[in-house]
């Protein structure tokens, strides 16, 4: 017989306070035979639900470490480049830690470009950035100050050389404690028993995507009547400047009606009336101290409510949503706007 035990143990880190946020660090220990089959599937949010500090550091830590990157306004790219050097799951350590099992990995991605080794930081995919690379964010964010102290310490530790790096252990055993399983890793090179295709002991296959979202929207709206345009599915920048975009856009669009003789909109108009633009992308929200509560989706929303009452346009509708169907911290999946929802959200 074969089995798979994968035993979520919560224990209370020492000298933290009853009940403060974060005072339980996940450990992971897991029993596993060659004979077992594992499928992993991996989506959006998989890089703050699993979650194993690297030792010293605490979920308390972890969970301070990720608020500074989502308020510096980084990328999520760079934000998982940090993340895969203070935790053990990340960066190809679940696989690492089901040797000599079989894993298949289905990942639904919520990075632009699909990066395998990026969404929800890899935990089927072996490392390949470096300490180098994380210390560089670091410092052009400005994070020295803000990141809390042992995080830093392990980041400026690692680029110095000062800490064993990632698969550098025996690979048969995946290496120390502390260590992700490298390329040279069995799980990434030796062929599974079974396959007839060459198949590794771990494969990682991508089953959906942002571009899938945005042709499927493209195809509905076609299906409704609309003419359609798909703008792009890498679209990125801050959420308010994106929003800005999305409007001037639907503007020019809309001045083949308000404005025949505009040469612009008449010889060399964007799509014909009725319309529908698509797109998709991943935005960022820079945050100020005086933030509220909400996700990019809202403030993509909000931004060209505010730009569509400026220009005083109507008869155009601007939907941005979150495929996962969360936005920020909140029950909603984004936002639904006109020309008239200020003017309807001042009378409240």
């Amino acid at each position: 017989s074969s089995q798979l035990l994968l035993d979520m143990v919560q224990q209370k880190q020492e000298g933290e306070g009853e009940g403060e946020a974060g005072d339980y660090k996940t450990t992971t220990r897991m029993e596993q035979k060659k004979k077992t089959f594992i499928i992993n599937c991996i989506s959006g949010g998989g890089s703050a639900l699993f979650c194993t500090p690297r030792d010293p550091l605490s979920l308390t830590e972890i969970a301070s470490t990720n608020a500074a990157l989502l308020a510096a306004g980084m990328p999520i790219t760079e934000m998982n480049i940090i993340r895969k050097k203070l935790e053990l799951g990340k960066g190809g350590g679940l696989v690492g830690l089901s040797y000599p099992s079989t894993c298949v990995t289905l990942v639904l991605s919520d990075v632009i470009g699909d990066p395998l080794d990026l969404i929800s930081s890899g935990p089927s995919v072996y490392d390949g950035s470096s300490w180098d690379e994380a210390w560089d964010i670091v410092v052009r964010y400005g994070l020295e100050e803000v990141l809390p102290p042992r995080v830093v310490d392990i980041l400026r530790s690692g680029k110095d050389g000062k800490l064993l790096d990632e698969g550098d252990g025996d690979a048969s055993d995946a290496g120390g404690e502390n260590d992700l399983p490298s390329k040279s890793h069995p799980m990434f090179t030796i062929e599974c028993e079974h396959s007839t295709t060459g198949s590794k002991l771990s494969e990682t296959a991508l089953v959906g995507n942002n571009a899938s979202a945005v042709n499927a929207a493209a195809r509905e709206s076609k299906r409704l009547g609309y003419n359609t345009v798909v703008l792009g599915t890498t679209i990125e920048g801050e959420a308010m400047h994106v929003a800005n975009m999305y409007v001037s856009m639907a503007q020019q669009v809309q001045l083949q009606r308000t404005d025949r003789n505009n040469p612009a909109s008449s010889l060399f108009p964007l799509v014909q009336l009725p319309a529908a633009l698509i797109a998709g992308g991943e935005t960022t929200v820079t945050l100020t101290d005086d933030h509220g509560i909400g996700g990019r989706n809202q403030e993509i929303g909000l931004a060209a409510a505010l730009k569509m009452k400026a220009c005083n346009l109507r008869d155009v509708v601007l939907s941005s949503v979150g495929t996962d169907g969360t936005d920020g911290p909140t029950d909603a999946a984004g936002s639904v706007v006109d020309g008239s929802t200020i003017d309807r959200v001042e009378l409240e």
